[in-house]
């Protein structure tokens, strides 16, 4: 169902802020946060780094932009490109024997299920998409989501405001940019698929950060859900 039935969005608008309010799952938030803060020199020793470009930030240029979407349906949907570190279990990448590597992965692992386990039962979300650090100069290319469509929580940390989203908006064709700010903002949009056939809801979007780190967990819900999703949000919402 495109966003424009929904009471949340008006006029042109695809992609709305949300506001953490709700002081319990802000307080869930930055334990995560902090913890990832707190092991970052690891991560970064012990977690690959997926790192998928031609040249050093290829993904997030106009050129590639307009690349993807020249493709139409050829493009799936995933990123063609991209630079980042992906916590989830079983996308570390490490290919070592070291112990104490083992060790620390299965602690970040932990650290996630508990994490994810409680967003999940406080939104009600059928699940987690995406749970990505992206160091400086890493990102996501340009991509919509088309293979993968759902209503979105997309919630992110920087640690230092550097980083921006951006999306085509669908219905003016104008490059909208989201700039960071330092700790959590989250936003939500749907993402379609080709088989509506409405180009409206096909989101064209890509995310970087040009300093310090930034950390991005996104939480789906079914097309038919959108009453849920509504109410995630109301929840983040919550004083």
């Amino acid at each position: 169902m495109p966003l424009s039935d929904s009471e949340r969005f008006s006029g042109n608008e695809v992609l709305t802020d949300i506001k953490l309010n709700n002081p319990e799952i802000l307080e869930v938030f930055n334990g995560w946060s902090d913890y990832i803060h707190s092991v970052m020199p690891k991560i970064e020793k012990w977690f690959r780094c997926i790192t998928e470009e031609p040249y050093v930030g290829a993904g997030v240029t106009d050129i590639h932009r307009k690349e993807v979407i020249a493709k139409g349906e050829q493009h799936i949907g995933f990123p063609e490109m991209a630079k980042f570190i992906d916590l989830r279990p079983g996308h570390n990448g490490y290919a070592g024997n070291d112990q104490e590597a083992f060790d620390f992965i299965y602690e970040v692992e932990t650290k996630y299920y508990e994490f994810n386990e409680r967003m999940i039962v406080e939104l009600g979300s059928r699940r987690n998409a995406l749970c990505v650090i992206y160091p400086k100069g890493g990102y996501v290319g340009w991509h919509n989501n088309a293979n993968a469509s759902s209503y979105n929580l997309i919630c992110t940390h920087s640690s230092t405001g550097e980083g921006y989203w951006k999306h085509r908006n669908p219905k003016t064709n104008e490059i909208e940019q989201i700039d960071d700010l330092v700790g959590w903002q989250a936003k939500a949009s749907y993402f379609g698929a080709y088989v509506e056939r409405d180009p409206e809801t096909l989101i064209y979007h890509a995310a970087q950060c040009t300093g310090g780190y930034r950390m991005t967990v996104s939480w789906i819900f079914d097309r038919d859900n959108e009453d849920w999703w509504l109410d995630a949000i109301d929840e983040l919402e919550a004083s």
